[in-house]
C-alpha cells in the first residue's frame, strides 16, 4: 500500500485505483449478464423441445422444429436428427436446420456402424469434440476448414438402452460443458418423443384400417368387456358402437364358448 503526500498526486492515484476497480466490477457484471443470457437460451431450448414433442404433428415436423430450436438457442452452424429404421438397420435423416436444410443429401440414409453418425448409434455413446480439424471421425477436413467448423456433438437417442435415432450438431465455437449437458438432456426428450410419436402414428394408421375394414374387429378387456367396435362389427352383429361398447362379450359369444373365452383371457392376463 503506497501513500503519497502530495495532494494532487494522491488524488490521481486514488482515481486510478477507483477506475480500475470500477472496470473490474463492470467486467464481472458483463460476465454475469452473459451467463444469464446463456442460461436463458438453454432454458428456452428445453421448453421449446418439450413443447414440440408434446404437441401434435408428424415425427418429421416435430423433429424439424427441434432442430431449428437447437440452431437458434445453441448457436449451432447446423443441426440434424435421424431416426432408426430397425428393419433395415439404417438411420434416416428426418430434420436439418442451419447451414443445411435439405434432407436428401448423402447423409439421408446412414447405415448403423458407418461414418460418425452410424458409429454413435452402434456404440450407443456420444461423440463430442472441440477440435473438428484433426478429428478422424470427420473425414471432410477441407470442407470443415472452409465452413469454419470448430466443434461437434452427437448423441444417440436411447430409450431403455434401445437406439431410436441420433441427434448431432456442428458449431463455429467451442461447446461448453454446460451446453453439452443441456444437449444431452434434449437428446433424452427427443428419444422419448420419437417413440411416442411413432406410437401415435401407428395408432392412427391402425384406427384408419379398422374403420375401413369390412371385417368385424372387436376389442375387449381382460374382464370380457367390449372396448372397441368397428363398422364391420356393426354390419355383422347388428349393434351400433354405442350399444355394444361397455357390454359383456356374452352378447356375442355362445354360452357354451363363454367359459373358454374367460379362461383364455385369464391366461393372457397372466402373460401366457
Amino acid at each position: 500500500f503506497l501513500t503519497v503526500v502530495c495532494g494532487s498526486t494522491t488524488a490521481t492515484i486514488v482515481a486510478y485505483f477507483v477506475v480500475r476497480k470500477q472496470r473490474a466490477i463492470n467486467r464481472e457484471l458483463d460476465r454475469t449478464a452473459e451467463e444469464l443470457r446463456h442460461q436463458a437460451k438453454l432454458t428456452q431450448l428445453a421448453a421449446e423441445v418439450a413443447n414440440a414433442v408434446a404437441t401434435g404433428g408428424t415425427v418429421r415436423a416435430v423433429l424439424q422444429s427441434c432442430s431449428e430450436a437447437m440452431v437458434r438457442h445453441l448457436d449451432a452452424a447446423f443441426a440434424r436428427i435421424w431416426t432408426l429404421n430397425e428393419q433395415e438397420n439404417v438411420l434416416e435423416l428426418q430434420a436439418s436446420a442451419g447451414m443445411y436444410t435439405h434432407i436428401n443429401g448423402s447423409h439421408r440414409r446412414v447405415p448403423v456402424g458407418q461414418f460418425k453418425i452410424g458409429l454413435i448409434a452402434q456404440e450407443r455413446k456420444p461423440h463430442l469434440t472441440n477440435s473438428v480439424i484433426g478429428d478422424p471421425r470427420v473425414p471432410q477436413q477441407a470442407w470443415a476448414k472452409r465452413a469454419g467448423l470448430i466443434a461437434f456433438a452427437g448423441y444417440p437417442l436411447l430409450v431403455d438402452h434401445r437406439v431410436v435415432g441420433v441427434v448431432a450438431m456442428f458449431a463455429k465455437q467451442e461447446l461448453s460443458a454446460e451446453l453439452l449437458r443441456a444437449l444431452a438432456s434434449v437428446a433424452n426428450v427427443l428419444a422419448v418423443g420419437i417413440v411416442r410419436k411413432h406410437g401415435e402414428e401407428l395408432a392412427y394408421r391402425m384406427a384408419a384400417i379398422l374403420q375401413s375394414s369390412e371385417d368385424a374387429v372387436v376389442g375387449e378387456s381382460l374382464d370380457c368387456r367390449i372396448l372397441s367396435w368397428n363398422p364391420g362389427a356393426e354390419k355383422l352383429f347388428g349393434f351400433s358402437a354405442e350399444e355394444a361398447i361397455g357390454q359383456d362379450m356374452q352378447i356375442l359369444v355362445p354360452s357354451e364358448e363363454l367359459e373358454r373365452l374367460r379362461t383364455n383371457l385369464e391366461q393372457i392376463g397372466r402373460g401366457e
